[in-house]
């Protein structure tokens, strides 16, 4: 379900003539680095895939 979810969003960020960038973390630590990357690359957007990371949403939503 995942690769079609990123496929989806990689063909409307085409259409929408903006870059599109995936970043998959597990865990803490994974999501931390992720972000570090993410800021480093100045990313604009961030979209969230509900399933485990709901366990981590304080986190996600700081660093967001």
């Amino acid at each position: 379900m995942l690769d079609r979810l990123t496929r989806a969003m990689e063909a409307a960020a085409q259409r929408a003539g903006i870059e599109f960038r995936s970043a998959a973390a597990i865990g803490a630590e994974e999501i931390k680095t992720a972000f570090a990357r993410l800021e480093a690359e100045r990313i604009d957007a961030l979209y969230v895939v509900e399933g485990s990371s709901a366990v981590h949403r304080a986190l996600i939503a700081e660093l967001a």
